[in-house]
């Protein structure tokens, strides 16, 4: 197969699919600089870095139903073009699994409290207020479904690129801490 029928054949794989879902979900993302740095200094006079309480706040919300809706509309699409769902894994922990997961933890810990000066969440709630650490932490969270969604794509999108399911491309998956069933 030449090169040219090679690349043709991997812009329509299933590879290719997945990898678009990712970076759509890294564009999703990215959405977040549009607001942050043109549209919302355009309407408020000044830099994010000035943002009142409630400035903060219209950003976070409206940050998070973008991410919501753009992690919704990649899911449905690639339920649709794809097949894929949601589900949970069959996958189950191992002792080495539970105990590096809980060495992690606490080196996390650690290292949170060295840098802090104690534990960053009890840190961020008395510099943020009650309010503002909620909007925070719910941005957090929409934020996560996102790099999650990046992992997951990427994860599929390099398995069937390389054929390989027991290499951890971006995701935990069979790969020494977890058991197949």
């Amino acid at each position: 197969m030449s090169k040219e029928n090679k690349l043709k054949s991997f812009f329509k794989s299933y590879a290719y699919q997945y990898l678009e879902y990712a970076m759509l979900a890294f564009g999703g993302l990215g959405l977040e600089v549009i607001y942050a740095f043109w549209l919302e200094p355009f309407l408020y006079g000044h830099s994010m870095q000035e943002f009142t309480t409630a400035e903060c706040i219209i950003h976070w919300t409206v940050t998070i139903i973008t991410w919501l809706v753009v992690a919704y509309l990649i899911i449905k699409s690639a339920g649709k073009n794809l097949g894929f769902e949601l589900k949970g894994t069959s996958a189950k922990w191992t002792p080495v699994g539970i105990i590096a997961s809980c060495v992690l933890v606490g080196l996390m810990l650690v290292i949170n409290y060295v840098d802090v000066g104690g534990l960053k969440i009890i840190h961020e709630f008395h510099r943020l207020g009650a309010l503002k650490f909620t909007f925070q932490h719910l941005y957090y969270f929409a934020e996560v479904i996102l790099f999650t969604l990046i992992i997951v794509f990427g994860q599929n999108a390099l398995e069937k690129l390389f054929r390989k399911q027991n290499v951890p491309y971006g995701a935990i998956r069979h790969c020494g801490f977890c058991k197949k069933q």
